[in-house]
């Protein structure tokens, strides 16, 4: 990470956890060139929407959602529910086909104001890749994403799920903190780095280097490096191209009175 004059920025590198140590020694920071996102197998999936209070008893209705084992593998999931009485649906749930990943439940709903009444079953993947048992939330009874019955038409449907695969890094951005936040391939975000920000007892002792760049001198006292926004230190703005902090108004009324004394001085020379 440079300044555009080739300066290299410093701050602290973040482990692959995205946690940073801001006490360590600031180091040059860098985001290697193919840098990957390890994947993360799924454990929660969150459906929601709407099963139609109309359906015939014994219809049934399916959805799909894509989920990821710990090794990023995507795996095609298929949710069904069946009407079994007026408020009562099945649930069951298989993938790929494969008998030792299906998990089975029971659904029951409000017949006055269609909320859903039992949630949270869980399928335990038995075999796979899988570490362990994956979530289905199907939001608390009431909530704007939660399952409910209600008449007028189905619209059941996977949500979300927390699983992804592998990720490479495709651009970054930096928060007002100094944080440096890579953007994935796979769609998420990860601190990469943050930079350190330093202060002096007496910035007017800083000596000027050229391309708005200063350094520390004997009467500036050395740099208390610390982040950011903290112990006085200001803030970062990233993307942005600061303007200048002259005020244009007072400097456009001082050149007037410079020129009109310069031609009055003139005139008195001429003559």
């Amino acid at each position: 990470l440079t300044t555009s004059d080739g300066a290299i920025v410093q701050g602290w590198a973040s482990d692959a956890a995205g946690v940073t140590n801001t006490n360590a020694a600031p180091v040059d920071l860098s985001m290697p060139l193919g840098q990957t996102l390890a994947p993360s197998a799924t454990t929660t999936m969150q459906m929601g929407g709407n099963l139609d209070a109309a359906t015939p008893i014994g219809q049934a209705v399916v959805t799909a959602i894509t989920v990821y084992d710990q090794l990023g593998t995507p795996m095609q999931v298929s949710a069904s529910f069946t009407r079994t009485a007026a408020n009562t649906w099945d649930f069951a749930v298989d993938t790929n086909g494969d008998a030792t990943y299906e998990a089975a439940g029971s659904l029951s709903f409000d017949g006055t104001s269609g909320e859903l009444l039992s949630a949270n079953p869980t399928i335990t993947m038995l075999a796979g890749a899988f570490p362990g048992a994956v979530t289905i939330d199907f939001g608390a009874p009431g909530g704007a994403n939660s399952l409910a019955q209600f008449a007028g038409g189905t619209s059941v449907a996977a949500i979300s799920q927390d699983g992804y695969g592998l990720g490479a890094l495709q651009s970054f951005a930096i928060g007002q903190d100094g944080i440096v936040t890579g953007v994935f391939s796979n769609g998420r975000n990860r601190p990469l780095g943050q930079i350190a920000l330093g202060t002096f007892t007496n910035p007017m002792g800083l000596e000027k280097a050229g391309g708005s760049l200063f350094r520390p001198t004997v009467n500036s006292g050395l740099a208390n490096i610390g982040v950011a926004g903290q112990a006085g230190r200001g803030t970062l703005l990233g993307s942005t191209l600061e303007m200048s902090n002259v005020d244009l108004a007072r400097e456009f009324t001082n050149l007037i009175i410079a020129q009109r004394g310069f031609q009055a001085n003139s005139r008195v020379i001429t003559a």
